[in-house]
């Protein structure tokens, strides 16, 4: 969802066969098991590229995120606003 991973559910499926994950190490493994080194047609699709959307999900996900940004833009929105334009 947060990641923008075009491969998602076999990367979790992964993740899932081998729990229990205790360090990032055994998560980048996981993702590595299904993931190509290098990408064959543009940047998005090898490993690091992958590793570094399956991260930030997570960190996304454990901080809140994004319902911390929804805070941010409801309290500064009125006044970044000028009310009488649309």
């Amino acid at each position: 969802k947060y990641g923008d991973e075009p491969r998602a559910n076999v990367i979790a499926r992964s993740i899932a066969e081998h729990r229990p994950l205790s360090t990032t190490g055994d998560l980048m493994e996981a993702v590595a098991a299904v993931t190509p080194q290098f990408a064959k047609q543009g940047r998005r699709k090898g490993r690091t590229a992958t590793l570094a959307r399956v991260f930030q999900s997570l960190r996304i996900v454990v901080n809140d995120e994004e319902a911390a940004l929804g805070e941010a833009l409801l309290h500064m929105a009125p006044t970044l606003v000028r009310p009488w334009v649309r």
